[in-house]
């Protein structure tokens, strides 16, 4: 069953006019529509027409990006660490929170790649739902040398829980200044964490309907500062939130998409939140909690 999340925005409008502006804003108004009104028995020349079309929309990322190299020749993507926590939503319904941290030990090349997940049961019997729904996280552009942490929750079938395998999926190797996002980089400083949420109505969906769990332990929000060395502003990026125990083992992470939809990372420091979607989950030490944030 997935939780129904909406992000609001809030715009402050300020509405401070002298009487003697409101007055000549009436005037200007009067003016331009009778203007409008005899621009409109005239009909528009095409060339008029033609500039009255809106542009044509471009990517940001509007250039052709060279042909992947299958092997670096001096490394190779490693899981240095990684884990995960069995848990349940708000419904009961069956998860795991996981995350791995993953290095780049070339030198040379950006590594772009993705991290599956497969979750066995006692028999040894895989619990992948049929629909693969979140068992996978990106590496976007990892450069030589360079460390991320990725993960994500994920529904899983009913059962006897036992393990969790995880393994990097096939990479594709850059050079760093012809990769998507040409050479830079993501630091993430300032984490600080907040419970939200708690004792609020969540909203949960299935082909069963909707139901409206209470969320006793709530939310997390991760405030963080993320400084960017890339040139340009990467937009509708992502972050990972890696999570703790007191022991220092990780036990889970937030997903990707848990910073909202349509956010960016300019050049320079910029502040941005993470609010947690699913958990986090049990046992988690807040003060552990790490950031990594990817351009896409």
């Amino acid at each position: 069953m997935n939780r129904i999340n909406v992000k609001r925005s809030r715009t402050m409008v300020e509405l401070q006019r002298p009487l003697h502006n409101a007055a000549l804003m009436c005037v200007v108004v009067g003016t331009t529509a009778m203007a409008l009104l005899v621009a409109a028995a005239w009909p528009a020349s095409t060339s008029e027409k033609a500039s009255a079309d809106p542009p044509p929309e471009t990517s940001p990322y509007d250039f052709d990006i060279p042909e992947p190299v299958p092997d670096p020749g001096d490394g190779e993507l490693e899981i240095v660490e990684s884990g995960y926590t069995h848990m349940t939503d708000l419904v009961g319904d069956a998860m795991v929170s996981w995350a791995a941290i993953v290095t780049n030990t070339s030198s040379t090349m950006t590594a772009v790649s993705t991290v599956f997940i497969e979750p066995y049961d006692t028999d040894g019997d895989s619990l992948t739902q049929e629909r693969d729904w979140g068992v996978s996280a990106h590496i976007h552009n990892l450069m030589p040398g360079e460390t991320v942490g990725v993960g994500t929750t994920s529904y899983i079938d009913e059962g006897d829980f036992a393990d969790l395998d995880l393994h990097i999926g096939h990479t594709d190797w850059y050079k760093p200044e012809e990769s998507r996002f040409g050479e830079g980089n993501l630091t993430t400083s300032d984490i600080e964490t907040e419970r939200v949420n708690i004792g609020e109505t969540a909203n949960y969906w299935s082909s069963d309907g909707i139901s409206f769990p209470e969320n006793e332990d709530g939310d997390l929000l991760v405030t963080f500062t993320v400084e960017s060395t890339f040139p340009t502003i990467l937009k509708n990026v992502s972050a990972t939130a890696v999570f703790r125990n007191d022991d220092g083992d990780i036990i889970g992470a937030s997903s990707p998409d848990d910073i909202g939809y349509h956010v960016d990372y300019p050049p320079g420091w910029s502040i941005r939140t993470v609010e947690t979607t699913y958990g986090p989950p049990p046992g988690i030490a807040e003060e552990q909690t790490e950031m990594y944030a990817h351009p896409s």
